[in-house]
């Protein structure tokens, strides 16, 4: 069934718990991560730190839970190949406040596409292609200059000024999330052009790939 970016609504993360230390993480359709007294309930998202690259610096959710455990949800380890097993542990922040960024006039988002190698060999009339891995992803927006009096204006100055790795989160109208890590930026100068409102421009350059629920 299609639908319509109108109803979208973006939040910026404003707030970090402590790193919980994650023993091990399982190989598995839903990875199982350990960690002793975690405190995370279901629903929580996590900044994660990892041994593997394909965690390392992902928002996940968390499914379920017991009291030393977690289950990631709808995140699949079961290549042993991207997942070496036993190298996934590392460290989970939970985001512990996210602020909504209003009067966003758009949001594009850019990159993600597999990358490519073209080779061809001398004796052959026909170039191949390799893929190696993805491209980076970037989300461009536009916003009311008038924005500038609101929480979330605020809150993308202000990680914006730190360079600190955070998150986005956009909640679509048909109930799906999306949530990004990486790094956002606040350009304050005021775009003017004529018969069109005052706007400003920030970006989020993600650090790893898009987490979808």
């Amino acid at each position: 069934m299609a639908s319509l970016p109108m109803g979208a609504t973006y939040n910026i993360a404003t707030g970090l718990s402590g790193a919980k230390a994650i023993t091990a993480v399982t190989n598995a359709a839903e990875a199982v991560a350990s960690s002793v007294a975690h405190g995370f309930v279901a629903g929580d998202y996590l900044l994660f730190g990892s041994g593997w690259a394909r965690l390392n610096q992902r928002v996940v959710r968390v499914k379920t839970v017991t009291a030393d455990s977690f289950v990631l949800e709808a995140f699949d380890t079961t290549n042993t190949a991207m997942f070496m097993p036993g190298s996934g542990a590392g460290t989970a922040q939970k985001i512990t406040g996210w602020t909504p960024i209003v009067q966003v006039l758009k949001g594009d988002i850019t990159g993600g596409d597999v990358k490519t190698v073209t080779y061809q060999y001398l004796e052959s009339e026909q170039e191949s292609t390799l893929s190696n891995g993805f491209g980076a992803t970037k989300i461009d927006m536009e916003l009311d200059a008038d924005s500038n009096t609101t929480a979330g204006y605020a809150a993308l100055k202000a990680v914006s000024e730190t360079d600190a790795i955070t998150a986005l989160r956009v909640n679509l109208r048909s109930g799906a999330v999306l949530v990004f890590s990486g790094r956002a930026s606040l350009n304050e100068n005021i775009a003017l052009v004529k018969d069109q409102i005052n706007i400003v421009k920030a970006s989020f350059n993600t650090a790893n790939r898009v987490s979808r629920y």
